[in-house]
This record gives structure tokens, C-alpha cells and sequence, in this order.
């Protein structure tokens, strides 16, 4: 099969620790730090911040009902929104229902336009300030992304899928001009990096600024999945997990049964 001038084959590994055979394939946990998923799905999975915004909200949840049971790290991989999820890999349930995913026509990752409602939300977690309306509204729009500092997902002006980092409570000098300095210098070095610019929210003279880095080549419509988007595409599907939760949502988890999870393989090109 070629499509846009490569040689694909008809199945590939999608992580150095799987293999190309049906059924379950074990995984060993080495350290404390690795994860208890294969590489390419733990690849999937929220990282430190979008951690701290599950965490918190489960938190505020437990409080209002203590027979909450711990979140496992199979509730932070299902936390993550579908659309806005790094890479390819998409999971849904033995019976073919996505995870985290919205009607057709609707998403769940804002606009640019909401870039400063999502700094304050980000903002108030920083502090420790935040409220239930602000997890709620964090959910989906700043859990799907890596990394230790506060960011977010969102859709610019001229629908491209972009990343929005914010600054830290704890900077001590402008870490997000720093960094959209670093991929201008790289683009005119001749380096293929991702274009960048700094949004400036906040009244004249305290204006907080916001790097906002486009997400590779993909706009809100290339970026959508099936059955959603025209039958066009810059990315495969190129592995469908079945899970099986324990959990009605990844925030409220309620049965006593550990997680199982099974998997699938193959590249699915559209």
C-alpha cells in the first residue's frame, strides 16, 4: 500500500514492546516510574498536570462520597479526551463505544476565544483555589497533554488544533516567550518545527503571556476521528484498545473488580 509517496505495510508494531500475534500480551513493570501499560499506550495516557487535574477532581468527589474506591492508572488513561488525545491510538469498550468522545458535530475542546476562562481555571488549581466548576470545566480541554506545567487544547482562529501553555505561579522569568523564541530560532535554522506565537490575555500591563504552538498538521477537521470527519486524514488509527473498566466514569470509579484490558492491532488507514 503507498499513500503520500511511502511504502506502508499491511501491519506494523506500534510499540517496541508489543508483538504482531492475537491475544494478551503481559506487561512487566521494571521501576516505580514505569508505566503499567505498554509503551504505546502509556504514550496515550495524561502526564503530571493532566494527573493533578484528575486527581483533584476525584478528590473533591471522595469527599462528597468516601466510598469512592483510589483511581488506578486505567482511570487516567481513560480520562483523557478522544479528540484532543496525542497520537493515534483511540480506546473504547467491548462494545464498540469510545471513551471520552461527544456527539457528532459537537467537540469538547474550546475555541481560542476561551483561552482566558481556561488560564483562570488553570490558574486556581496552581493555588490550590480551585473550585468543582473549575475541574469540570478543565476536564477534557487541559488532561490529554504531557509535561509538568499548565496547558490546555484548543482550536484557533483558523481551526487548526493547538496547544496553549501557560505560565507557572512559580516563574521567575517568561518561560512561554522563552519558548516560542526557541522554535522561531529552530524554523529559521531550517529545523521543521511547529509554528508558534505568544496570545497576551489580562488587562494592559499585567497581561499574562500564553504560547500558543500549532499541534502538527492537524485542523479541527483532519483531527476528528471516523465518524466525524470527511475521508481524509494525516494520521493512522493505527491501534483500537478494548478496555474493560471498573468505572462507570474515570472520575468516580465504583466496582470492586480490578481492571482488565485486552487489545487489538493493526494500522487502519482512512
Amino acid at each position: 500500500m503507498t499513500r503520500l509517496g511511502w511504502t506502508i505495510p499491511a501491519c506494523f508494531n506500534v510499540s517496541a514492546d508489543l508483538q504482531l500475534m492475537p491475544g494478551h500480551q503481559p506487561h512487566k513493570v521494571t521501576s516505580p516510574q514505569d508505566s503499567v501499560f505498554h509503551g504505546a499506550i502509556a504514550d496515550t495516557a495524561s502526564d503530571a498536570w493532566g494527573r493533578r487535574l484528575i486527581a483533584r477532581d476525584h478528590a473533591k468527589r471522595r469527599r462528597a462520597d468516601p466510598q469512592l474506591p483510589g483511581l488506578t492508572d486505567l482511570d487516567y488513561l481513560l480520562a483523557v479526551d478522544d479528540f484532543s488525545r496525542v497520537g493515534a491510538l483511540r480506546l473504547h469498550d467491548a462494545d464498540g463505544t469510545w471513551h471520552r468522545t461527544v456527539a457528532k458535530g459537537r467537540r469538547s475542546t474550546p475555541p481560542l476565544i476561551e483561552l482566558e476562562h481556561i488560564y483562570q481555571a488553570s490558574r486556581a488549581v496552581e493555588r490550590g483555589q480551585e473550585t468543582a466548576e473549575d475541574l469540570r470545566y478543565l476536564q477534557g480541554k487541559g488532561t490529554s497533554l504531557g509535561g509538568l506545567r499548565p496547558k490546555c487544547t484548543v482550536v484557533d482562529e483558523e481551526g487548526w488544533l493547538a496547544i496553549g501553555k501557560f505560565p507557572s505561579v512559580g516563574d521567575t522569568r517568561s518561560v512561554t516567550r522563552g519558548e516560542v523564541l526557541a522554535l522561531r530560532l529552530a524554523a529559521q535554522a531550517g529545523i521543521d518545527a511547529a509554528s508558534a506565537r505568544i496570545v497576551l490575555l489580562g488587562d494592559r500591563g499585567d497581561e499574562a503571556p500564553v504560547a500558543v504552538i500549532h499541534r502538527s498538521t492537524a485542523t479541527a477537521t483532519t483531527a476528528a476521528f471516523p465518524a466525524s470527519r470527511p475521508h481524509r486524514c494525516c494520521r493512522p488509527h493505527a491501534m483500537r484498545i478494548v478496555a474493560t473498566r471498573r468505572s462507570p466514569t474515570p472520575f468516580a470509579p465504583t466496582a470492586t473488580r480490578p481492571p482488565r484490558m485486552c487489545a487489538s492491532f493493526g494500522a487502519v488507514w482512512c
